[in-house]
């Protein structure tokens, strides 16, 4: 079986994508940094719900023109609470737990950045995530319920 690469499934599953203005990236350029560090601990994976990788969740739901760093981080300390991911802003570290899925990593991002979203982003990580463990049937399931949900046919 042939496996896509990420950004060739992201094309297919996201069908327009609204581009960044040139005053958005100025003005995420001049906005204060904020860093996630992503558990990779083998019990904060493990706890990870969606077939995706963590890290790779935020890094495709972080906008272009939003102030976020993604990295990778060893054991945050808080396994039995997983899977974590801390937030450094403004020199403040803040722990976050229960970050299970690609819509509760979305909240977390909005609730950081200030900017929502989009459902159909988070959608189309879910279906990266799918294809990523070469899970065929419940891509093309998710692209076409999707499909559908924005009006879509192929």
């Amino acid at each position: 079986m042939t496996v896509l690469p990420n950004s060739i499934l992201l094309l297919l599953a996201v069908t327009a994508i609204a581009l960044p203005t040139a005053s958005a990236l100025s003005a995420a350029a001049a906005a204060p940094q904020i860093k996630l560090r992503v558990c990779q601990n083998k019990d904060c994976c493990k706890r990870f719900q969606d077939a995706y990788n963590l890290v790779e969740t935020f890094q495709d739901l972080v906008a272009p023109s939003t102030p976020v760093v993604v990295v990778s981080s060893d054991c945050l300390s808080q396994c039995g609470k997983g899977p974590n991911v801390e937030s450094i802003a403004q020199k403040k570290e803040t722990l976050h737990h229960g970050i299970q899925n690609a819509a509760a990593a979305a909240i977390l991002l909005e609730d950081l950045a200030g900017a929502p979203v989009s459902p159909t982003l988070v959608a189309a990580v879910n279906v990266l995530g799918k294809a990523q463990k070469g899970m065929f049937v419940v891509l093309m399931d998710l692209l076409l319920s999707l499909s559908l949900q924005q009006g879509y046919l192929f």
